[in-house]
């Protein structure tokens, strides 16, 4: 599993699915609630009657339920064991899992949903977070610009093909049957490869990097400006370097590469690297799991 750049999204862990997809004919669009920040919202319902908002995160591995949510669906719940996660500065985060019948997000169904129970989600007004797990039999489009989120067909990914300007490739993380998380590759100052987990729960602005990679991209951790960290649930003290990379793009594509990134070397990374969707700001994105691929328009 993975995190968030901001702590009060540190929350995520515990919900994964046993599901099966109801097919649908034709492609089907609701809006998307992206906040400035980048943050992603879709209306969701749990067993047809009870209706909500979803953080949509594909950093997150599983899908979480607020506890107000999880009280709403209490009554329909199956007991279904225990998960163990880690954030992305290593916390661990333990949680018992739930089976709720049925979520349903822009006309397709999901049966037999494996979901935990986060207090916390609670008071940051957060109902739950829907992870890719839940994709993972299909392809979806994130329209940043024009605030739309579809789920695609066999029939509407070919006109996708034709017009998309780039195509990354993904490298997909599964945990057994429970979490699903994807990375990508990305190229620093033409000279640095690293694996980093794509993340769209972090919004626009994340891009961590390995403190192991500060002296292959010239920085000192005695001269680089920091500040500290706090993992959210340990109240760990890390350190996070404030630098920048002369130049960023995904490797091997030819989505155009930005200049002067800034990026944060975080003491305590699990991954090479992570990196939320700034780039994608005024584009449309497809995520493919089936296919291994992000198509950019």
């Amino acid at each position: 599993m993975k995190t968030k750049s901001k702590f009060f999204f540190s929350i995520l862990f515990l919900l994964c699915t046993y599901h099966l997809h109801l097919q649908t004919l034709h492609s089907e669009t609701i809006p998307a609630y992206i906040t400035p920040d980048g943050y992603i919202f879709i209306d969701a319902a749990f067993n047809d009657t009870v209706r909500t908002r979803l953080m949509f995160d594909t950093g997150a591995g599983l899908s979480v339920v607020s506890q107000k949510l999880f009280n709403l669906l209490k009554p329909t719940v199956k007991p279904a064991g225990v998960f163990t996660a880690f954030r992305h500065d290593g916390e661990r985060l333990d949680g018992e899992l739930f089976i709720i019948p049925k979520l349903t997000i822009a006309g397709r169904t999901v049966y037999n949903v494996k979901a935990a129970v986060y207090p916390p989600l609670d008071d940051y007004g957060i109902e739950g977070v829907v992870s890719l797990k839940e994709f993972e039999n299909t392809a979806l489009t994130i329209d940043f610009k024009n605030k739309t989120f579809t789920i695609e067909t066999a029939e509407s990914l070919p006109a996708i093909e034709n017009t998309a300007v780039a195509q990354i490739p993904l490298k997909l993380h599964r945990f057994t049957e429970t979490s699903l998380d994807i990375f990508v590759d990305i190229c620093l100052n033409d000279s640095v490869n690293i694996e980093a987990e794509f993340d769209t729960g972090s919004g626009y602005n994340a891009l961590l990097i390995n403190p192991y990679y500060m002296k292959s991209l010239g920085a000192d951790s005695s001269t680089t400006p920091n500040r500290p960290y706090v993992t959210p649930t340990e109240k760990k003290r890390l350190v996070d370097y404030i630098s920048s990379a002369g130049s960023l793009r995904f490797c091997g594509t030819s989505f155009p590469e930005v200049l002067n990134a800034g990026l944060i070397f975080r003491q305590g990374l699990i991954y090479e690297g992570l990196i939320g969707s700034g780039m994608f700001r005024d584009r449309s994105l497809t995520i493919d799991i089936p296919n291994s691929r992000m198509l950019v328009r």
